[in-house]
């Protein structure tokens, strides 16, 4: 907001490691309307920022609804050697697959519907996991500043440097 003050489109329309980070997942919708977590998906693992969301059995989607008009979202993802498939669709229409599976990295996913009241539905398709750690939405023909929550309490220099967040 202080940024449109000073003349400057500054984005809020995403969520970032929310991943049942407001006290599980039935209390995400109390603090995140725009989120709609559906069964089989569950606070998976911890990075800066907070949870992602886990998913391993095609039960129910996590979708999200933007509360502006946009035409383009970006999905974050986690990508490791054993990880699954997801797909996601816009509005419910036709799904498209997207496999998770390769070196231990931080992936983006860059898909685009017309500009609108759009829905993301994120599904889980098949595999050991899938963990999604948020989407950021906009109006691609629009320039803004988007602000992701990457912050993490008492995160060291150490902590991306080793273990399980080396190389990220």
């Amino acid at each position: 907001r202080m940024a449109a003050q000073i003349g400057i489109t500054a984005a809020s329309e995403n969520w970032f490691c929310d991943g049942g980070g407001h006290g599980g997942t039935s209390t995400t919708s109390q603090y995140e309307s725009r989120l709609t977590v559906g069964s089989g998906w569950s606070a998976g693992v911890k990075f800066p920022g907070g949870n992602s969301w886990l998913a391993t059995s095609a039960t129910g989607n996590l979708a999200f609804l933007p509360s502006i008009n946009v035409d383009t979202f970006k999905i974050f993802y986690f990508q490791f050697s054993t990880g699954g498939t997801f797909s996601y669709n816009f509005n419910g229409g036709s799904n498209t697959n997207q496999t998770t599976s390769g070196g231990n990295s931080i992936q983006t996913l860059t898909v685009t519907n017309t500009l609108g009241s759009n829905t993301l539905n994120l599904n889980y398709v098949s595999g050991s996991g899938v963990y999604i750690i948020g989407v950021e939405a906009y109006n691609s023909a629009t320039k803004n500043v988007s602000v992701l929550n990457a912050g993490w309490s008492g995160g060291q220099s150490s902590d991306l440097s080793s273990g399980q967040y080396s190389g990220l």
